[in-house]
């Protein structure tokens, strides 16, 4: 038995590949060991936000930041929230508060040698709802989310009104490449940052009130931790060994302005995702122009197919939008598929733990002949979204320093 496998213990499964310990996928099949999982124990941590939050929601788009440092307890992340009590500040009007999901534009994963991650308010969308277990768990959280709907017949949108001069806490989940890969956070040398982009407002248009005050955004961390002994045994492996991680990147690519027909298949060219591995392609229309709540005012499709070269990828031609949602309610666990306007063309057989492990069980190369081809139920001129996920190789060095690199054609 070579090092590299005496040094495992299956807390922190990985396969010798050379010089680089590569990382088991995490899924229900590699990640359970009943020895290694009565050395942990669920375990959770809270920072608080640096800065003032006096200026969120007061018209202009706001940054805030969180340093993770002093995390002493949280081996792996499994989840990153923040809990933000808001007030409102009318004495007369309710607030109606957008879906958490979009109360941020943006947020971005930082470390001391730059920008990692960015993740969109549509993403957080997406896996708030289409990349959970199943429409239970989204019933139990949708009030402390600020949401309703979008599963279960029921249309997306606001969940929480805030009477006047009242108080509400509300829930912002923040999924990204540390609470999806088991990375074990003592082996980084570098600090973790997560900066958010607010939402203007954090309303509706609707909404009457004079505006909102945030008074607590604490980030809430839960993750695993780990007996000394077997900390002391992972970070020996990690000070040993390069560690390498597959992680599916979540990007957004924005196409405006296009002008869509009732009738005939329009072409619109994607080229934002060409040269990359691709486990899935999210594909909605809003109408142009969108921002606040239009965001989500996701319109139908008739017709949708990805071509290449004048030829249907992975389906056959002249595809109707609904046979993408028939696909969808095989491959997900939540009826948000058949809910929203929202259509996905998975290349993976399993789009939700690729996702959410970065399991690869199928995926294609984007190109730059690849073409949407697209019909509205109404003609009209849309921005088409396109949600997909890459494949990126993400490296521990020995020395503590961490790469995330993009895997090409």
């Amino acid at each position: 038995m070579n090092k590299l496998a005496m040094n495992t213990y299956e807390h922190n499964p990985v396969t010798a590949v050379g010089n680089v310990a590569v990382c088991n996928y995490k899924d229900d099949l590699t990640d359970y060991h009943v020895g290694a999982d009565a050395k942990l124990i669920h375990t959770s941590s809270r920072i608080l936000q640096t800065g003032g939050l006096a200026s969120i929601f007061t018209g202009n788009q706001q940054q805030s930041d969180y340093i993770l440092t002093n995390i002493d307890n949280v081996c792996h992340f499994e989840n990153m929230s923040l809990r933000l009590n808001i007030t409102n500040l009318d004495g007369t009007n309710p607030a109606i508060l957008l879906p958490s999901q979009y109360l941020l534009n943006y947020f971005e994963v930082l470390m001391e040698n730059g920008q990692v991650e960015t993740v969109y308010n549509h993403n957080l969308f997406y896996d708030n709802l289409y990349l959970k277990g199943s429409d239970e768990e989204l019933f139990n959280n949708q009030n402390l989310y600020s949401s309703v709907g979008g599963f279960n017949g029921v249309a997306y949108g606001s969940g929480v009104t805030i009477p006047a001069s009242g108080s509400a806490i509300v829930y912002v989940d923040l999924p990204n490449i540390f609470t999806k890969c088991p990375i074990f956070i003592k082996a980084l040398q570098k600090n973790i940052g997560i900066r958010c982009n607010w939402h203007p407002t954090g309303m509706y248009s609707t909404s009457l009130s004079s505006g909102i005050r945030v008074n607590d955004a604490d980030m809430y961390i839960s993750g695993v931790e780990y007996e000394q002994y077997v900390q002391s045994k992972l970070l020996t492996r990690y000070r040993s060994y390069d560690h390498m991680f597959g992680y599916y990147d979540p990007q957004r690519a924005i196409i405006p302005g296009q002008t869509l027909s009732a009738t005939n298949k329009s072409n619109v060219k994607i080229t934002e995702a060409s040269g990359q591995y691709v486990s899935q392609l999210v594909v909605f229309i809003v109408p142009s122009g969108a921002s606040g709540e239009a965001q989500f005012n996701f319109q139908p499709l008739l017709k949708l197919d990805l071509l290449r070269s004048g030829k249907t990828i992975g389906s056959f031609q002249d595809v109707n939008a609904s046979w993408w949602k028939v696909q969808m309610a095989k491959l997900f666990g939540t009826s948000a598929v058949r809910t929203n306007n929202v259509y996905v063309i998975p290349f993976s057989k399993t789009p939700v733990e690729s996702a959410n492990y970065g399991i690869q069980r199928g995926a294609i190369y984007m190109s730059t002949n690849d073409i949407l081809e697209m019909q509205a139920s109404v003609a009209g001129t849309y921005d088409v979204y396109c949600l997909y996920y890459r494949f990126n190789a993400v490296t521990v060095f020995k020395n503590g320093n961490m790469s995330v690199d993009t895997v090409t054609n």
